[in-house]
């Protein structure tokens, strides 16, 4: 939409609201938070926030870098300030300090309609704003221009190898050929380096492959983990309430799982092209930092959501809890009512019509349904160990998935990078090369003016590699 705010670049993404955060969806917001640059995290001045919204704030401060909290509507609700103090205090007791804006985006929109600049101060949007643009904005263009500027000192470092080589060959003809053959060693070096047998293309080989294997491990054992521990919570599994919390909570501890899966693979990264480039230094090799890899996936999407047992009516639940009552007590009449058949008649009458049988057969009634209700209980955690196999196995299969994907694509994005960079250096020195060769064959005259090019280019470059380290510092 047509925004000055979203012209600066800024991509807003919209996640769960309030009241998905019990229904899993925090654990999938959760796992986005690492490749975010910042968390606004809404609710409005209605009530304050519950003990789930706290401790997802607090998670989410150790994901995002930048986390900031906007409580809504203070038009509507007189007592907004009350309710701002008290969730400061839930802040302060989880040992998280965001910064806290209370907003109203009725005034604001009146205020656009108006034009009136005071209205838009009560608004306080334009404080949200200020956060955005000094906490979230700010640094993300900070980071894009430092690494745009050491993608440039690398290709003016790399323009200017070739000048001075061409200067120094110019300035004593004698060892023009001494220069060329140095240049020629250098390509080779370089067409070896390029080559799938060098020792940083072996490298990248050997360490993605060992950042791939401990991601899954790691990943695999976290998931029997979870595995082992589900079937420990499952067997104190009594009533169909706790089954929902558990599944909330089965999401939350293997979504974050899955998040620091993929925050291991981007480190991963890092630490083998850090690797890389160390070896490569005595190459010249100046290269510059990239943007993150991310990715993800949404585990609640593989939640199936079934209950443990088939829906069923008050009217027939009560139905059935009757009818195995009834079967028990009948179980009993009829054992204690065979007891007649081998007794003197009087004793069968006596017993037949003692009210004492029929508490007998009420006691077995009561047995009947405790058995039957523990049968369902064990019904209801099987089925429960059932689903939690099914949603780890699926995971386990989706993430199979996407870390063999990103495995792939971070080696594909490092051999591209260096292989790049090393093709740079190797038209560098045969441009050179050529030069050399013509300035060789050129009269004094020439080569005097070739010179003064030269120095020309030379300290033009100079200045600029001196300019963008100054914007760089």
């Amino acid at each position: 939409m047509p925004s000055p705010l979203l012209k600066q670049g800024l991509v807003i993404v919209d996640t769960p609201g309030m009241g998905g955060l019990g229904a899993g969806h925090a654990a999938a917001t959760l796992s986005f938070l690492p490749f975010a640059d910042g968390l606004i995290f809404t609710s409005d001045a209605s009530a304050e926030l519950s003990a789930p919204e706290v401790e997802f704030l607090r998670r989410a401060s150790e994901l995002c870098p930048t986390v900031l909290f906007a409580q809504t509507k203070i038009d509507l609700y007189p007592n907004w300030q009350r309710i701002m103090d008290l969730n400061s205090g839930h802040f302060q007791r989880a040992g998280v300090t965001p910064p806290m804006v209370a907003v109203s985006s009725a005034l604001r929109t009146e205020a656009l309609r108006r034009k009136d600049k005071a209205l838009n101060d009560l608004s306080r949007v334009p404080d949200v704003v200020k956060h955005l643009s000094d906490d979230v904005v700010g640094p993300a263009k900070a980071s894009a221009t430092k690494r745009s500027v050491a993608d440039a000192l690398s290709i003016i470092g790399q323009v200017m190898a070739g000048l001075r080589a061409e200067q120094a060959i110019l300035a004593d003809p004698a060892t023009a050929a001494e220069a060329l053959g140095e240049l020629e060693r250098a390509k080779a070096q370089l067409e070896f380096l390029r080559g799938p047998g060098a020792k940083w293309n072996v490298l990248v080989g050997d360490r993605v492959a060992d950042l791939s294997n401990n991601v899954n491990y790691r990943f695999r054992g976290a998931t029997r983990n979870i595995s082992r521990m589900m079937d420990e919570r499952i067997e104190e599994l009594t009533k169909g309430n706790e089954w929902d919390e558990l599944a909330r909570y089965i999401q939350t501890v293997v979504a974050d799982e899955v998040t620091q899966a993929f925050v291991d693979l981007e480190q991963g990264r890092l630490d083998v092209r850090a690797e890389v480039v160390e070896l490569l230094r005595e190459e010249h090799l100046d290269l510059a930092e990239r943007s993150p890899i991310g990715s993800g996936f949404d585990v609640t999407e593989m939640w199936q959501g079934k209950a443990l047992e088939k829906e069923s009516s008050g009217g027939k639940k009560a139905f059935s809890t009757t009818v195995t009552s009834i079967r028990g007590a009948q179980g009993g009449i009829y054992m204690f009512g065979m007891l007649g058949t081998f007794l003197p008649a009087a004793a069968g009458v006596l017993i037949a019509s003692n009210p004492v049988l029929l508490g007998i057969g009420a006691v077995f009634g009561g047995m009947g349904l405790a058995d039957d209700r523990k049968r369902k209980v064990a019904a209801r955690r099987q089925a429960a160990r059932s689903q939690v196999r099914q949603f780890l196995d699926d995971v386990q299969f989706e993430m199979g998935n996407q870390i063999g994907n990103l495995i792939r694509e971070i080696q594909r994005d490092l051999r591209d990078e260096f292989t790049e960079r090393i093709t740079e250096l190797v038209r560098t020195y045969t441009d050179t090369a050529t030069r050399a060769q013509a300035d060789a064959q050129s009269s004094a005259q020439d080569r005097q003016r070739r010179a003064a090019e030269l120095d020309a280019s030379v300290a033009t470059l100079s200045a600029l590699d001196a300019a963008l380290t100054r914007a760089a510092s």
